[in-house]
């Protein structure tokens, strides 16, 4: 039997760099909602310490974010897998909403304490308000901090019932995809 790398030409593979970023954004993605979900509830020092978390962990999701954008422009998109084209576009209108509500969150979480007129904290760093306090700014940014926050988890579900599509119905190996690396050491 084949190795699973060995079943797919390298040009519908994705290599290492792409696995690794797409899991740890996963990871980041999933750790960033379950810490901002529960700031609704906390109080004094325990609000003080999630938020914290929360922040940093969205930090880390946004960095994620933009290399694997970059790695992605830079190496270039592999083919669709052969499918009708309505499933085709809606797989690319899923990772496009994917890429947008992650960004979206990430940058109106990182611009909410600005628009209080408070300082911006990740970890250690500390980035002073270059404004003062905007309240109708401020309630813009949560609610599409909210929205943008909430919204992926649609297109999660969506991006897993594609997955098992593939790996149940059409039994191809686009599920594996994103768990092996490619027979040449990846590139992609």
């Amino acid at each position: 039997m084949a190795s699973p790398s060995a079943q797919k030409p390298d040009s519908e593979r994705y290599g290492w760099t792409s696995i690794i970023l797409h899991w740890l954004g996963a990871v980041a993605l999933v750790f960033s909602f379950t810490t901002g979900d529960p700031l609704e509830d906390a109080a004094g020092a325990e609000r003080v310490s999630a938020y914290a978390n929360h922040v940093f962990w969205a930090s880390i999701l946004g960095i994620l974010l933009i290399a694997r954008v970059v790695w992605r422009i830079r190496r270039g998109f592999k083919p669709n897998p052969s499918q009708q084209l309505a499933l085709r576009v809606l797989a690319r209108a899923v990772m496009i909403g994917f890429l947008i509500s992650i960004l979206g969150a990430v940058v109106s979480g990182l611009l909410l304490p600005w628009t209080e007129g408070t300082a911006l904290e990740i970890g250690a760093l500390t980035i002073a308000s270059p404004m003062s306090s905007v309240p109708a700014l401020y309630d813009f940014m949560a609610g599409a901090h909210s929205l943008f926050s909430h919204i992926w988890i649609a297109l999660l579900l969506l991006h897993l019932l594609g997955a098992l599509k593939h790996l149940i119905i059409d039994r191809d190996e686009v599920f594996g995809g994103i768990f092996w690396r490619s027979a040449n050491g990846g590139r992609r």
